[in-house]
C-alpha cells in the first residue's frame, strides 16, 4: 500500500468479527518512510526482520523463472472473461428472438408526469426557493438589528454606569468639602469664643 489509510484497509482484512490475525509487509528502501508512519499510528508493538539480500535474489530468479507461466495465466483468465461476456450478449440475442412478439407488445413506458407538468414542480420549487431565501435574509436582517439593539443597550448602560460613579464621587467630595467647612467654621468659632475669654478676664483685672 502507497499510504496508511491503504495499509489499515489491507491489514483489516486478516481479522474480522474479533478474530485475530498476521499480516507480512514487504518494505524496500523507499518505502522506509510510510514504515516509520505504520510504527507512529500501530496500537501494537510491530516486529520488523530483515531480508537478507541473497534470499531476495533468490525470490526474484524465481519469480522470473515463473514469469512465462504467470502470463500464460493470465492470457487464459482475459481470454475466459472474453467469453463469459460473449455468452451473455449471445443469450440476451436468443431471448430477444424467442420472446421478440412479447416484448414488442409491451405498452409503452410512460412517466406519471408530462413535461408539462415538470416544469411547473420546477418553477414552484423555485419559487419556494426564493421565499425561503427572503425569509432566511429577513432572518439575517432581525438578528443583525437585534445586536445593533443590545450593542446600543449596553453602550447606555456603559454611559449610565459612568454617569452614576461620577455622580457619586461628586457627592463624595461635595460631603467632604462640606465637613471642611463646618471643622473650619467650628475652629473658628471656638477661637473667637476664647478671644472673647480673654478680653472679659482682662476688663476684670482692670477693674
Amino acid at each position: 500500500p502507497k499510504t496508511i489509510t491503504e495499509y489499515i484497509h489491507r491489514v483489516g482484512r486478516t481479522a474480522r468479527a474479533g478474530k485475530e490475525g498476521k499480516a507480512v509487509s514487504l518494505v524496500v528502501e523507499n518505502e522506509r518512510k510510510l514504515l516509520r508512519e505504520i510504527h507512529r499510528k500501530a496500537k501494537d508493538q510491530l516486529t520488523s526482520r530483515k531480508v537478507p539480500s541473497k534470499v531476495i535474489e533468490g525470490w526474484i530468479d524465481k519469480i522470473k523463472r515463473m514469469s512465462n507461466d504467470i502470463e500464460a495465466v493470465m492470457k487464459e483468465e482475459r481470454r475466459e472473461k472474453e467469453i463469459r461476456l460473449a455468452d451473455v450478449e449471445i443469450q440476451k440475442a436468443e431471448n430477444m428472438l424467442t420472446h421478440e412478439r412479447e416484448i414488442y407488445s409491451r405498452p409503452k413506458r410512460t412517466w406519471f408526469q408530462t413535461s408539462s407538468q415538470k416544469q411547473d414542480v420546477k418553477a414552484k420549487t423555485r419559487r419556494g426557493s426564493d421565499t425561503v431565501e427572503k425569509v432566511e435574509k429577513a432572518s439575517r436582517g432581525d438578528r443583525k438589528r437585534q445586536k445593533l439593539e443590545k450593542a446600543r443597550k449596553e453602550a447606555i448602560k456603559r454611559q449610565m454606569n459612568q454617569m452614576e460613579k461620577e455622580r457619586s464621587h461628586s457627592q463624595m467630595l461635595a460631603k467632604r468639602a462640606r465637613k471642611q467647612e463646618q471643622r473650619k467654621r467650628q475652629a473658628a468659632d471656638n477661637a473667637a469664643a476664647a478671644l472673647g475669654a480673654v478680653q472679659s478676664q482682662k476688663r476684670k483685672r482692670r477693674r
